[in-house]
This record gives C-alpha cells, structure tokens and sequence, in this order.
C-alpha cells in the first residue's frame, strides 16, 4: 500500500511541477529565411503525362534510347520520377523498368502538393 501511495504522490508531484519548470527555461531560436537548394548538376527530371507520355526535362523522348544515352553520357546522373496523380501506375511501372534496363542506379521520386 506504502509503494502503491508514494507512486501516486510522485506522479501527482511530477504533473503539477512539469509546467513550471517547461516555463522557467528560455530559449531563443535563431531567426532563418526560406532558401533555394543548390541545383544538382547531375539531375534530369522525368515526368509521365496523364495521357502516359513520358518527358525528359519537358520534352517527348523516346524513353529507353534516351536514358540509354542520358546515362552513357553522365553515369552519376539522378533521375527524378515526377507523375501526375491521376496517371495509370502500370504506365509509371513501365518507365521505371525503362530506366532500371538502362542503366540508371539513381531514382528518386518527386511529390507536388
């Protein structure tokens, strides 16, 4: 009964001092402005269309002859899968088998809200 009393009491005691000691303590937070990333160099942006077309940096490829060539030429090259949301996942699966048979090591995926 004793441990069962003492147990309650120092729960009680933690909840009524916790607010006090979270206010005695200041803290000054460093003020920051929104920046730009550094742009990566050895990027390419991939995006599928809701009609399923695929665009490299914006334009129509014919995808697996241009990734081909997009990683022969930098082998470090990061692709960014952009797809609209309401495009068929089949179509997307395609273009990532596409990039994975030439070659590309590096995908990652790009969200917009």
């Amino acid at each position: 009964m004793s441990l069962w009393l003492f147990g309650s009491v120092w729960g009680i005691m933690h909840i009524v001092t916790a607010p006090l000691l979270t206010q005695l303590v200041g803290v000054k937070l460093p003020k920051t402005e929104q920046t730009e990333p550094a742009p990566d160099r050895h990027a390419a942006m991939l995006s599928v269309t809701v009609d399923g077309r695929a665009l490299l940096d914006g334009y129509r490829v014919v995808l697996e002859t241009e990734l081909k060539a997009l990683q022969e030429k930098d082998p470090e090259i990061n692709l960014q899968l952009q797809a609209d949301r309401t495009a068929v996942f089949d179509v997307v699966a395609k273009v990532m088998a596409s990039a994975q048979r030439s070659g590309i090591g590096k995908l990652s995926f790009v969200t917009v809200q």
